[in-house]
């Protein structure tokens, strides 16, 4: 047993005397010696080490050779101390070894720590767990790996149930993003969806396809639309309103039904069903027109003009000019 302030005190009778140390460790290095005697054995690379207490002479002496010092404490230790700038005290529990370290309990293991609590592996991290893992936190949870490599959430091999709740969620893909889904998938929104896109969208449906809107749409394109349909394309509606400047059809055979009116452009014809066109009768009469002059006296003594009833009558094929009397 050494204090790492004051020269090396070894500890070998029985007398019951207490010394009062800094630091208390126990060391077990890593190569012994060609003999029995211990100046010969590894002093600066540790089998195995445990100390309690302040830093002790065996991690100083490591300070000045960093592979030595990396075999002592764990490297983000040797990080945030070198922040601190200083290795040269500390008060705690360490345990290093060149080997395994195994821990095992028989009954609930309960680690705590007032400050923060760091997980170093140069290899693979392995947890597993014959029941649920939960992973609690009051502040931000975040998870990050290197650049270029994956991130796997696997639920039961592909048969398990994936739940995501929050109350946003922002998804940012800086590359291709491709999803399979085999089963029916829904999706329930009890709020306004707003999708922007910059670029085109291209949609390949193979089976049917039913969409309800229980409000009005609005659909506004600046540039061409084009809609092709190589089956029936049926429109139902109640009252229908195009407004425009220019339309233009093409088509070979075009079959119109409005309130009996059946027009076939192709034939050139029209039929007008249930409908009458009547020419009524005109008539033109002149009114009566008496022409008298009043008494003449002269040689010719009196004399009478009366023009008759002048009839004129327009119909069909036939007409009748005048009917004239003079009396």
């Amino acid at each position: 047993m050494t204090d790492a302030s004051s020269p090396s005190v070894s500890v070998s009778d029985t007398s019951g005397t207490a010394y009062q140390n800094s630091s208390t460790y126990l060391f077990v290095p890593g190569t012994l010696g060609s003999d029995a005697s211990a100046s010969s054995d590894d002093g600066s690379t540790p089998g195995a080490f445990f100390r309690l207490g302040s830093y002790s002479d065996m991690e100083t002496g490591s300070q000045s050779n960093a592979t030595n010092r990396g075999l002592f404490f764990p490297r983000n230790h040797v990080k945030d101390e070198a922040a601190k700038g200083s290795q040269s005290v500390g008060k705690g529990i360490l345990l290093a070894c060149n080997g395994r370290l195994l821990m095992r309990s028989s009954n609930e293991t309960y680690l705590h720590s007032t400050g923060s609590i760091n997980i170093d592996t140069e290899n693979q991290l392995n947890v597993n767990a014959d029941k649920a893992i939960l992973i609690n936190s009051s502040d931000t949870i975040t998870i990050q790996n290197a650049n270029t490599k994956s991130i796997s959430i696997i639920a039961g091999e592909g048969q398990g149930n994936l739940t995501t709740k929050g109350l946003q969620a922002t998804i940012e893909i800086n590359g291709n993003e491709f999803k399979s889904t085999t089963q029916d998938s829904f999706s329930y929104y009890r709020c306004n969806v707003y999708t922007y896109k910059l670029g085109g969208m291209v949609d390949v449906t193979l089976g049917g396809k039913f969409s309800y809107w229980l409000g009005d749409a609005l659909s506004i394109t600046t540039s061409i639309d084009l809609t092709i349909s190589l089956s029936i394309a049926m429109t139902l509606y109640i009252v229908k309103v195009d407004i425009g400047l220019i339309k233009v059809d093409f088509v070979r055979n075009k079959y119109e039904m409005k309130e009996g009116k059946f027009v076939a452009a192709k034939a050139n014809f029209f039929i007008f069903g249930a409908k009458a066109e009547t020419t009524v009768t005109k008539a033109d009469e002149t009114a009566v027109s008496n022409e008298t002059k009043a008494v003449d006296s002269g040689d010719a003594g009196v004399q009478t003009w009366v023009k008759g009833v002048v009839s004129k009558v327009s119909g069909p094929d036939s007409e009748i000019s005048e009917i004239k009397s003079n009396m």
